[in-house]
């Protein structure tokens, strides 16, 4: 969402972590390349960022990124270059209509609430018909669809949840800071939950099956003792 400097150098991390994972020979490794995708529509951003790597003697040597502007990018673009997943996040383009609400308050402009909502119309009609066409190529699952839908539904009432009619204007509060949880979240907060609850009693399990181990190893060394005894006994 915002520019970093230093996002390069992540990216050059997950590529060696990436390389390492996919060696299938000790004296090579294979880098991917990455694009760094930002969702925001930020001002100085250029079409890709450098690392500049020094390996002393052996040379230096220019790692370079590309940076992809999301909101640069039409429908269209996106579903040429099959990112269909990333296609819910163009109600974003809607942020920029908040901006414009903010300037106009400051300057004690009556905000065109009707503009908003025709933006907000065109851009649900371009997502919907964009995952439609993704679902009728092949691209995606019905189920990929439904949580694009759900994602999509989710992140306009995030962006509009402050967008409502007060003394019989309609009025727009800033966006709140806070995480958006998706469809999925609560799944997988419940399986990392599960998970948890799995490994403790898998350890409780372990920790029964040594005192087990213990008490069968007594068991048999009574046995043999009563087993010595009895011999002597006849």
């Amino acid at each position: 969402m915002e520019k970093d400097d230093r996002i390069v150098l992540r990216a050059f991390e997950y590529g060696f972590y990436f390389a390492l994972s996919t060696q299938e020979q000790s004296s090579h490794l294979y880098f991917p390349e990455p694009s760094i995708i930002y969702l925001n529509k930020k001002n100085g951003i250029p079409e890709e960022s450098v690392l500049h790597i020094c390996f002393g003697s052996q040379g230096n040597f220019d790692y370079h990124v590309k940076n992809f502007l999301y909101l640069a990018h039409s429908t269209e673009n996106l579903n040429r270059r099959k990112m269909a997943v990333l296609i819910p996040f163009q109600v974003l383009r809607l942020r920029s209509m908040l901006r414009h609400w903010k300037r106009c308050e400051k300057k004690k402009i009556p905000f065109d609430s009707s503009t908003f909502y025709q933006l907000q119309a065109q851009i649900n009609g371009d997502i919907i018909r964009s995952i439609k066409l993704n679902l009728e190529l092949g691209n995606i699952t019905e189920d990929d669809a439904d949580q694009l839908y759900d994602l999509t539904e989710m992140l306009r009432e995030h962006i509009c949840k402050d967008f409502k009619p007060q003394g019989g204007e309609e009025i727009m509060n800033p966006l709140l800071p806070g995480a958006l949880e998706l469809p999925n979240d609560k799944y997988r907060f419940r399986i990392d939950e599960l998970v948890k609850e799995n490994k403790r009693f898998a350890d409780e399990n372990a920790r029964f099956a040594d005192e087990n181990a213990r008490f069968a190893d007594e068991n048999a060394r009574l046995k043999k003792r009563i087993a010595e005894l009895e011999s002597r006994s006849m």
